[in-house]
């Protein structure tokens, strides 16, 4: 979006550079005549930057809001918010929102392969629907890694952790680790996952 004020310069330049009349030039920058012919009249005032400038300095992580209420609160300024935005903007008060820094990723490393059965176990969750208006149900899939076998399937509406942890030891020997989401949990010197 072209502002006025640009628009202003380019119908001046066509004229006077290129001699198109003014209805031509304004017509072309889809500017209306009046608006190009009409005068700027903004005069701000010195003291009142000097004084806002003062003010960002003594608290420099305000915003113009949270200074625009001071100012009015305190310094008894009478103005409009919109004018006193502009003139914050164009004295280079904004402040420069930081940058979250991300945090580096680590290197992938791929996962080594099983080399026995029950060696590593993968688990996850699968959930359907019986009907358009039936309940949905999830399925916990317990599978092993090198043998593609099935350990266990458990179904419910609901399966939180310890019906979780129940359908585990209901398996019997559990393996040295179960990948959750490409994630490892290793058994404990205890025997419980941890």
């Amino acid at each position: 979006m072209v502002a006025p004020q640009a628009k202003k310069a380019a119908a001046r330049h066509l004229q006077e550079q290129h001699q198109f009349s003014e209805r031509r030039a304004c017509r072309l920058l889809k500017l209306s005549r009046t608006a190009k012919r009409h005068a700027l009249k903004r005069v701000d005032d010195p003291a009142f930057i000097a004084l806002l400038k003062q003010r960002a300095h003594e608290r420099p992580s305000w915003g113009y809001r949270q200074l625009f209420r001071r100012m009015k609160r305190v310094d008894g300024i009478n103005m409009n918010s919109k004018k006193f935005r502009r003139i914050y903007r164009a004295e280079s008060l904004s402040i420069r929102h930081r940058k979250k820094s991300k945090a580096r990723s680590q290197p992938r490393v791929p996962m080594p392969r099983p080399v026995k059965p029950n060696e590593r176990w993968s688990m996850d969750f699968v959930s359907d629907q019986l009907g358009p208006s039936e309940r949905r149900f999830r399925v916990l899939t317990v599978i092993d890694e090198l043998t593609r076998e099935c350990k266990a399937l458990y179904v419910d509406f609901s399966i939180p952790g310890l019906r979780v942890a129940r359908a585990l030891d209901s398996i019997g020997s559990l393996p040295a680790s179960i990948r959750i989401d490409n994630v490892r949990v290793h058994r404990s010197s205890h025997g419980s996952m941890g």
